[in-house]
């Protein structure tokens, strides 16, 4: 996993000290993200949701959450997409601005405990959402 997180850092930036540039600011968005990361926040739908990843790779931003109200699900919840689109607007967006960081496009993972990234289970139902950043906004699209 290690040497599979690595080539993740150093694709498209050549030496090993741009890739720990990435992946510092990777752990400085985390960081900005201030009570977010340690703390939950209230998403539209009422379901609690907390930080606990944050990855950037080429254009694309990577924020994952827990959301423990998940747990057990089969299929994502009707709102869902909603509570996606307020943490894309109100927690990736800013956090990137916050570190002068930009990005195409955004993702936000949604699952009831953390998962590696990369990694599936059958006992951990995961939802990802993903987003273009046009003017500004996060503007949902086909994932």
């Amino acid at each position: 996993m290690a040497q599979r997180a690595q080539a993740r850092y150093d694709v498209g930036v050549g030496a090993l000290g741009a890739g720990m540039r990435v992946y510092g600011l990777a752990i400085a968005l985390l960081l900005a993200a201030g009570p977010l990361a340690a703390q939950d926040v209230t998403a539209p739908s009422g379901r609690a949701a907390q930080l606990y990843d944050v990855r950037i790779d080429a254009d694309i931003a990577r924020f994952r959450l827990t959301m423990p109200a998940l747990a057990g699900a089969d299929a994502p919840p009707s709102d869902l997409t909603d509570d996606a689109q307020w943490l894309c607007s109100t927690l990736a967006l800013p956090a990137l601005a916050a570190n002068g960081a930009a990005a195409g496009q955004i993702v936000i993972s949604l699952s009831a405990t953390p998962v590696d990234f990369g990694d599936t289970t059958s006992d951990v139902p995961q939802f990802f959402e993903g987003f273009d950043v046009i003017d500004g906004a996060c503007e949902w699209g086909l994932f």
